[in-house]
């Protein structure tokens, strides 16, 4: 009897061993943020703001660098373990904030109303996703 309550408990320490090995293993391959359905990549925000805002060739090109600097800001702070949580969050939105101000000094005043729209929306969707804790919108 004794045998068999070391066998199985043997297989049961086993067993979670494999399951959180496994887990562990899966989250460092996991994508990075944003990747599926958080943030969107520059070069997909730049299709959208095309569309929806009818930008020009120019605008584009002015404001291509402006996500992808922000883009690449965000990446290394999601990378920085030295931060707490709550410094990244701040340090993200200020990052964000930064972006917006940049994009919609290259916007007409029709488009930068149709970009606060956009935002509003995104921000909606994100509290939704969230639970209702997305965070408070970019100032406009």
């Amino acid at each position: 009897m004794y045998k068999h309550f070391i066998q199985f408990s043997t297989a049961a320490v086993l067993g979670l061993g494999l399951t959180l090995s496994v887990a562990q293993a899966q989250d460092q391959q996991a994508p990075p943020a944003g990747r599926r359905g958080g943030q969107m990549g520059a070069e997909r925000q730049i299709t959208q703001m095309r569309q929806q805002l009818n930008l020009t060739d120019d605008q584009v090109s002015q404001i291509r660098p402006i996500l992808a600097d922000s883009q690449k800001q965000m990446m290394a702070l999601r990378s920085d373990t030295t931060m707490s949580q709550d410094d990244r969050r701040s340090k993200m939105m200020s990052i964000r904030q930064d972006s917006v101000a940049r994009v919609k000094a290259v916007l007409t005043d029709a488009q930068k109303a149709q970009y606060g729209q956009m935002i509003e929306k995104q921000m909606q969707e994100r509290r939704e996703h969230m639970g209702g804790n997305g965070g408070a919108p970019p100032s406009q």
